[in-house]
């Protein structure tokens, strides 16, 4: 069996899989908060899993080993701090996720009380100094709460792209507000 033989066998396994991975991934693996990156889990992990070496991969679909190598490296990938999962997008998550309502970055929250000053800088700011797509980044992301995942499907950007953008855009709007 030659190496496209073997990916070909891969993608057939994968079609026919991939919704009970998912599931097995949300609920048991990627749970509490993580599981909204569920998706993005496992697919970094059938990418390192592809890019495996072929006598591996073959090894593992004659031994019928995918589907457990495939949880138990989202289980390593989760938890480690130095995994790809990790550098994409649990970075971010740790670093944004509040247990309260808080503004990510704790300038503003909507469950403090806040001279209106403060309210309306933000507005302004979003409406005055913020062109069409970074105004429809923060509604999406903030007001709407989509995740990163959503937000590349609604532009087509990468996650990575995105990401810096929408830090990009809160620290224009963190600065301008600054004052209130």
């Amino acid at each position: 069996m030659d190496e496209i033989e073997l990916n070909n066998l891969y993608n057939k396994w994968f079609n026919k899989n991939y919704n009970y991975l998912l599931r097995e991934i949300k609920n048991n693996v990627a749970n509490a908060g993580m599981s909204d990156y569920a998706e993005d889990l496992l697919h970094i992990v059938i990418e390192g899993l592809m890019s495996k070496p072929y006598e591996m991969r073959l090894q593992m679909y004659q031994d019928s080993k995918i589907g457990n190598w495939v949880l138990k490296a989202c289980a390593f990938q989760i938890k480690s701090g130095t995994s790809p999962f990790y550098n994409q997008l649990r970075k971010y998550y740790d670093r944004n996720y509040k247990q309260s309502n808080e503004f990510e970055y704790g300038w503003y929250s909507e469950t403090q009380n806040h001279d209106e000053s403060l309210y309306d800088c933000f507005r302004r700011v979003m409406t005055d100094e913020l062109n069409w797509y970074e105004n429809k980044l923060i509604d999406l992301k903030y007001y709407q709460n989509y995740t990163y995942t959503q937000l590349n499907e609604e532009f087509g950007l990468p996650l990575s792209t995105l990401k810096q953008e929408y830090e990009r855009v809160f620290e224009i709007i963190r600065n301008k507000c600054q004052h209130c």
